[in-house]
């Protein structure tokens, strides 16, 4: 049994290892993730036993932040005998490649909506040293069932002011944060740069600088939202704060309508977002939005 990546004449029989998607799926997104330089052949792994391959697994990056590797693709003979010793040896051997390859982070999520074997995954993770960072839930909200908001607030977008008032911004609305990930961060690297690494791995989804807003009461700032397209049918609010002082007041129902009413000038019909399950005031607000609660995601992390 041996770990080892992949050549690019390989894609069809990667494809198809133990998959239960249909297996031109996965083709048409790793192509796409070697076309835009995001992931390349070579950091596409494969649990070989003899001639079979029983198990495959995919890294990919951000363009601004090549050292922080995000995994894909893992699929294993899921639930039958021996497949966590599988997932060990095919994570564990495949990590450490990737750490020659330069990389010095990994996350990896797992989605309760993509297939049905999520209780075998998470079980192989927990067996992992990889920590659970976070538990979150996505909520999905569709065109027809959006709410208004109120007009009180002006908004500057980032075509208007400079990166580094926008980065500031987000260093000001993370003081105090609920969401479990950024706030370990913080305490590993400091706000300042927790601010930074969101703005660049923002800039990376998309960077339509029109769509990138400050929020003004009174011409003072009082918060932020990213909302973000991903294709010409959906979209997401990827990013959303208020300052410390300004929390309460209910400008985070305004900054969140105002996100939409973006979002849905754009022609989009769905917009996704994603909430730290102990974020309950953000929950609310998204719910009184008219989102609903859509799938749980589980985010693993660690340094490498």
């Amino acid at each position: 049994m041996r770990v080892r990546s992949i050549k690019a004449s390989e894609i069809d029989m990667f494809a198809s290892i133990a998959s239960t998607n249909p297996s031109g799926d996965c083709q048409k997104n790793l192509l796409k993730l070697w076309q835009d330089g995001l992931s390349r052949p070579e950091w596409c792994f494969v649990l070989e036993d003899s001639d079979e391959c029983v198990g495959r697994i995919v890294y990919w990056v951000f363009p601004n932040a090549p050292w922080d590797i995000k995994m894909m693709g893992l699929e294993l003979p899921w639930g039958q005998a021996g497949f966590l010793d599988l997932g060990k040896q095919l994570m564990n051997q495949s990590i450490e490649m990737m750490r020659d390859y330069g990389a010095k982070h990994l996350e990896c999520r797992i989605y309760s909506d993509y297939t049905e074997d999520v209780s075998e995954r998470l079980r192989l993770f927990d067996s992992l040293d990889v920590p659970l960072v976070q538990q979150k839930v996505g909520l999905l909200l569709e065109k027809e069932a959006s709410r208004a908001g109120d007009n009180r607030l002006e908004y500057l977008s980032l075509a208007e002011v400079s990166e580094d008032e926008f980065i500031l911004a987000i260093e000001r609305v993370m003081e105090g944060t609920l969401d479990r990930d950024d706030s370990l961060s913080i305490s590993e690297r400091g706000v300042l740069e927790v601010a930074k690494r969101m703005f660049l791995s923002l800039k990376d989804i998309d960077y339509d600088r029109s769509r990138w807003l400050l929020a003004y009461y009174n011409r003072e700032i009082v918060g932020l939202v990213v909302p973000q397209v991903f294709n010409h049918t959906e979209g997401a609010i990827n990013f959303i704060g208020i300052l410390p002082k300004h929390r309460g007041k209910g400008y985070v129902l305004d900054v969140l309508a105002k996100g939409l009413e973006v979002l849905f000038a754009e022609g989009l019909k769905t917009v996704l977002a994603d909430v730290d399950t102990e974020n309950i005031p953000m929950l609310h607000a998204l719910e009184q939005m008219g989102f609903k609660r859509d799938y749980g995601l589980w985010v693993y992390q660690k340094n490498l």
